[in-house]
């Protein structure tokens, strides 16, 4: 049977839990923005670079036409998005890297060993 966490523990995992899910939405955005791209025949453009949002205006299909309009619109709404889900990402990082409250000596807590041990065997 396993032990029940204290409320302390589960707290101190909440930021790892939060930055998991965090890299799982900038990858559904990522996958949603280059579906979006491939079905109009354009497959060369990534947009997890950081002047992705500047070079989507340039962006023309494999026949010469500028994206219509609407989707332009949802790939710079998706841009907005990412941008969003970058910085939250990376406030959340420090979070995680900060020591524990919950093990009382300063030291990093059980979560934050796992998922220290997670990133680098992923």
């Amino acid at each position: 049977m396993a032990a029940i966490p204290t409320l302390e523990l589960e707290d101190a995992r909440r930021p790892s839990r939060e930055r998991e899910t965090l890299v799982g939405e900038r990858t559904r955005i990522i996958n949603r923005m280059k579906s979006t791209l491939a079905r109009l025949g354009i497959r060369n453009f990534r947009p997890n670079l950081r002047k992705a949002p500047e070079r989507l205006g340039a962006l023309r299909t494999p026949e010469g036409v500028a994206l219509p309009a609407n989707t332009m619109a949802e790939l710079q709404r998706d841009m907005a998005r990412l941008q969003l889900v970058r910085t939250d990402r990376r406030d959340r990082a420090d979070a995680v890297d900060a020591p524990c409250p919950a093990a009382g000596g300063g030291t990093p807590c059980d979560a934050h060993l796992a998922g220290a041990r997670h990133r680098r065997r992923h």
